[in-house]
């Protein structure tokens, strides 16, 4: 991890999280800062830490492609196998 002057080590950090909040809190429209001002300082932050330290967490992603895959499947089993999804009988 590199550390940048203001002692934030990267984007996957905490303290990057935090410092956006603050600026967001400081400049967004609804408390009365401008949209340009908020875009700004959030580029500038951006800026600094630099774009090759982004992580996407993709397990909240993974885990709703399972549970829909396992949905599909249930509700295709025949109603006699156990695990298959029906909720009523017409």
């Amino acid at each position: 991890m590199t550390m940048t002057g203001d002692g934030i080590d990267d984007r996957t950090d905490r303290s990057y999280a935090a410092a956006r909040r603050a600026i967001i809190r400081a400049h967004h429209p609804d408390v009365g800062g401008s949209a340009e001002r908020l875009a700004a300082e959030l580029a500038r932050l951006d800026r600094r830490l630099g774009p090759a330290a982004v992580h996407e967490d993709l397990r909240p992603r993974l885990r709703r492609r399972i549970a829909r895959g396992a949905r599909s499947v249930r509700t295709r089993l025949p109603r006699k196998v156990p695990g298959s999804k029906r909720y009523f009988s017409i």
